[in-house]
């Protein structure tokens, strides 16, 4: 049965949010991506669960109000650089660059963004902007 992920003020289909969480590439405790299939199963509650942790909010597994912002944030792909205050924002890249996670967008994260970049032969700069946010989430 398809159900929805309960919002405060609206509902989120599970196939929009399994599909976002893939495109993150946010998996399962193997490490396997979700089956999109709009139903509600253990997979995506971990799922949920994982972005929660990564972003640094409580891991309850549903998508509220400050989860989905935190995913429309991701999904704006905002500009990164040093000093940048995108905090939610940062985690996850960090996360992603699989370094230390603070949320601080400092020389560790520019240098890990520059790898980043180096490897999939983008303009190596350590800013994250629309051609490695684009590597990075499509």
């Amino acid at each position: 049965m398809k159900k929805e992920v309960n919002e405060q003020s609206s509902s989120i289909p599970i196939l929009e949010i399994q599909k976002i969480l893939n495109r993150f590439k946010i998996g399962d405790s193997k490490g396997n991506l979700l089956v999109e299939n709009g139903i509600e199963e253990t997979n995506t509650k971990v799922c949920i669960e994982k972005f929660q942790y990564v972003i640094k909010q409580e891991a309850d597994g549903s998508v509220n109000e400050t989860t989905w912002g935190a995913i429309k944030d991701i999904l704006s792909k905002p500009l990164l650089k040093i000093g940048t205050d995108k905090y939610t924002e940062t985690r996850y890249l960090q996360w992603r660059l699989n370094i230390y996670v603070d949320g601080i967008f400092g020389n560790m994260t520019r240098v890990a963004v520059m790898k980043f970049q180096n490897e999939n032969r983008l303009n190596v700069d350590g800013v994250v902007g629309k051609a490695t946010w684009k590597k990075l989430i499509g």
